[in-house]
């Protein structure tokens, strides 16, 4: 039997909510005040130009276009989740959104709105954000008879979206930024090799001062002038930081499950150190003058912010703690060095 993440859980909820409404397009039932809006193009909110949305192909050995169809479907619930919350950041009228990652995207914008700062770890929330309601639309869709599974581990991974036929998977699909196109080819497992149809389903990343335009009917006119004056230089940081900490967290998951392969059980803590030293050494020691040390190292694990290995996704910091406990962990130069490698990529 395949166990269910409480991230799934909540998604299978929230998809069992799109269907309750009696939807009739799923992506505009994600939030109520979007079906309530007069001659409302989902994929066009507020007359805005359309949105930047890519669905990129790496395999498709199937000989019909029934895979092809449903990664179109799920690239438009992609669109319409990047179109609510770019015009509904609060997510105001949104099942759950005050829970998993849609809390955490609230409470982040919240932050911004509040602070007028760009918090830490913006982008990953957002994508999480995206991620969490193009998820639930999709299951919520005819699957044309297949059957759809989200975030279930296959062997030493876990796909975003699984499409089988009986037991045969036919397809794997991955959500992601744009900024992080092809990063499935890196990730741990075969599958992602062998499977019929791969692709990955993107999205842009905002700029942050933006918001204040798409959202502004969402947005005091304090809140407005607060993100007008965003820092783009903080939000270009950010993005390069959060493109340095995702892929630096897929080669330190590939190395921990490599490790593991080889050891022939689970890894000690000082495995961890051990592989997590000779990572970081082998694609940062450029960037530091005096090398990578234990405690830099672990502030770099510290900072990601999530590590997935045999299919188990885990934060950085458990990791770090574990691993290097009686070790100073160098929290803010192993983000400085994450945005460095994140300019170099």
């Amino acid at each position: 039997m395949m166990n269910q993440s409480p991230r799934v859980q909540g998604q299978l909820q929230l998809a069992q909510e799109i269907q309750n409404r009696g939807r009739v397009q799923s992506q505009l039932a994600l939030a109520a005040e979007i079906n309530s809006r007069p001659n409302h193009d989902s994929r066009h909110p507020d007359n805005q130009p359309p949105l930047q949305r890519k669905l990129k192909e790496y395999q498709d050995k199937t000989k019909s276009t029934d895979m092809e169809e449903l990664a179109g479907v799920l690239d438009g619930c992609v669109d319409a989740a990047k179109a609510i919350v770019d015009s509904n950041p609060m997510l105001t009228g949104v099942p759950k959104r005050t829970t998993g990652y849609l809390g955490t995207w609230v409470t982040c914008f919240e932050q911004f709105v509040s602070s007028g700062d760009i918090p830490d770890f913006f982008y990953a929330r957002y994508g999480y954000a995206i991620e969490t309601l193009a998820t639930a639309a999709f299951l919520a869709e005819d699957h044309k008879g297949y059957k759809v599974n989200a975030q279930v581990t296959q062997g030493s991974t876990r796909p975003d979206l699984v499409i089988s036929s009986g037991s045969d998977h036919i397809a794997w699909l991955d959500i992601t930024s744009s900024a992080s196109v092809g990063h499935i080819l890196a990730k741990q497992g075969g599958g992602w090799k062998t499977r019929p149809y791969v692709a990955e389903i993107l999205y842009e990343m905002p700029s942050p001062a933006n918001f204040a335009t798409s959202a502004k009917g969402k947005l005091t006119k304090e809140q407005q002038e607060k993100l007008k004056k965003a820092d783009e230089a903080r939000a270009l940081r950010e993005l390069q930081f959060d493109k340095g900490m995702k892929a630096m967290g897929l080669l330190l998951g590939n190395a921990y499950q490599k490790a593991r392969d080889e050891k022939g059980e689970g890894l000690s803590k000082a495995d961890v150190r051990d592989v997590t030293i000779s990572v970081c050494k082998d694609k940062l020691n450029g960037l530091v003058d005096k090398g990578i040390t234990p405690g830099l190292a672990a502030g770099v694990l510290a900072v990601i912010d999530s590590v997935e290995v045999t299919g188990q996704v885990d934060p950085g910091l458990s990791w770090a703690k574990w691993a290097f406990k009686n070790t100073t962990i160098r929290w803010s130069d192993g983000r400085a060095l994450l945005w460095d490698y994140g300019k170099s990529l």
